[in-house]
C-alpha cells in the first residue's frame, strides 16, 4: 500500500464516521456517541498502525525496529483496553461501538475504488 492510499483511507474513513454519526444521531440517538467513539478510536488506531509500520519497514537500526515492534504489541492491548473501558465504565452501547469500528472498512473500500479509478489505463 502506498502512502497516498493510506492517506486516502484515513480521509474516507473520517468522512464515513461523520456521515454514520449524523445518520445514527437522527435514527438511533442512543448509539450515536458510541459510534462516534468507535470511529475515532479506529482512526487513532489506524494512524498509529500506519506510523509504526512505516518505521518498522524503514532502514532504521535493529534496536529501533524492536522498539516499534514492542509498541505495536502494546498498541494492540491499549486499543482493546480502551474499547473495554468505553463499554464497561462509560456504558457506551457495544453495537454502536462496533459499528464505529467497522467504518474503517467503508473508508478502505472507498479509497480502493478511488485509487483504482485514478490510475491511468495502460494500452495492451
Amino acid at each position: 500500500m502506498s502512502p497516498r492510499m493510506l492517506q486516502a483511507t484515513t480521509r474516507y474513513h473520517l468522512a464515513a464516521v461523520g456521515v454514520a454519526a449524523l445518520v445514527c444521531f437522527v435514527t438511533w440517538p442512543e448509539g450515536a456517541l458510541a459510534l462516534l467513539t468507535g470511529g475515532l478510536l479506529m482512526a487513532l488506531n489506524f494512524w498509529a498502525l500506519r506510523v509504526m509500520m512505516l518505521r518498522l519497514l524503514s532502514d532504521a537500526e535493529k534496536r529501533t525496529k524492536l522498539l516499534f515492534a514492542a509498541l505495536l504489541a502494546f498498541k494492540l492491548f491499549a486499543v482493546m483496553g480502551l474499547m473495554a473501558v468505553s463499554v464497561l465504565a462509560f456504558d457506551l452501547n457495544p453495537v454502536g461501538l462496533a459499528l464505529g469500528l467497522a467504518t474503517l472498512f467503508v473508508g478502505l473500500a472507498f479509497a480502493v475504488v478511488h485509487e483504482t479509478l485514478r490510475q491511468p489505463v495502460q494500452p495492451t
